[in-house]
């Protein structure tokens, strides 16, 4: 599984591309689809809380250099 605090990982994917793997699972990683499970707004919904794990960790690791 991609590891969503990992920068040089989340730097390469889009939204689009996030929301697509959410829809249609990671091929070939044993990730299932969700695409009949959620509505358009609730994948976009999950992408955007998978962008605040960059956030949360660049927060927490300033917080440990101080």
């Amino acid at each position: 599984p991609v590891d969503f605090t990992d920068s040089s990982q989340m730097l390469v994917a889009s939204p689009a591309l996030l929301q697509g793997k959410i829809i249609r699972g990671g091929m070939g990683t044993g990730m299932p689809y969700w695409g009949p499970i959620f509505t358009e707004e609730q994948t976009w919904a999950l992408v955007d809380y998978l962008w605040t794990f960059q956030f949360e960790y660049v927060i927490h690791f300033r917080q440990l250099e101080r």
